[in-house]
């Protein structure tokens, strides 16, 4: 799996475009049930995206924690902003 640390994206802002730094880590779970945290992120949604994944691309993400974070505290709401997510 390739390994990437961060991804940018572009997010409106009252007219304003700001730069939004996404965080993410994908690592090996040693226990039963592996974790997922979403911070800034719809939780739901990136379950979708690991589905997909898991799906689609053949990725083995059923044994893996997945922590994703929005740096600075923000939340992506538009469902397009987490576009970049599977890329991470």
């Amino acid at each position: 799996m390739r390994r990437t640390s961060a991804q940018q994206l572009c997010r409106l802002w009252k007219g304003i475009a700001l730069l939004v730094e996404i965080q993410s880590l994908a690592t090996t779970s040693y226990f039963g049930m592996p974790r997922r945290v979403a911070n800034g992120v719809d939780y739901n949604r990136l379950l979708l995206i690991i589905a997909v994944l898991t799906k689609r691309a053949g990725l083995r993400l059923g044994n893996q924690d997945i922590l994703v974070n929005v740096a600075g505290g923000l939340k992506i709401e538009e469902p397009g902003q987490t576009c970049p997510l599977p890329c991470l």
